[in-house]
């Protein structure tokens, strides 16, 4: 039930969405800045998790190990991590990720986030299902 449920969540996101369909909250367990937006797609609203400036946010298939972070050099151009403070302490399912050039980055039950350079507007979710052949990007859900 729950594999259906996360496949019917990935089929809206890969439809486009309106910006008036964007709204955030914020939960009190989050880092500063992060929230969950609602996007509205043809299929009706479904709820992503954004970084303080409501761009939203993504996992990375190849980060396998919880909490390393395998996206670096070109793959970290296109794809920026959530960086955490150099005082952020984990928060629940928030921990911190260090990499071995000492940036400190934020993931979420144990994965990695990130946002992408394509995303121009707070209701896009361009990244999600990438790349169409191998999808191994997709939006960061709330659980």
């Amino acid at each position: 039930m729950q594999k259906a449920k996360i496949l019917a969540v990935a089929w809206f996101l890969s439809l486009s969405v309106s910006p008036a369909g964007y709204a955030a909250e914020k939960s009190p367990d989050m880092p500063d800045g992060v929230h969950v937006k609602e996007v509205t797609t043809p299929g009706g609203p479904v709820e992503v998790l954004a970084d303080s400036d409501g761009m939203t946010l993504y996992t990375f298939d190849m980060d396998r190990d919880p909490g390393k972070s395998v996206c670096t050099g070109q793959c970290g151009v296109l794809w920026p991590a959530l960086m955490a403070s150099e005082d952020a302490e984990d928060q629940g399912p928030w921990t911190i990720v260090i990499r071995p050039d000492g940036e400190r980055l934020w993931a979420y039950h144990g994965k990695p986030l990130y946002t992408f350079v394509r995303d121009k507007a707070v209701a896009h979710f361009n990244g999600n299902g990438l790349p169409q052949d191998n999808p191994v990007w997709h939006c960061a859900l709330p659980m």
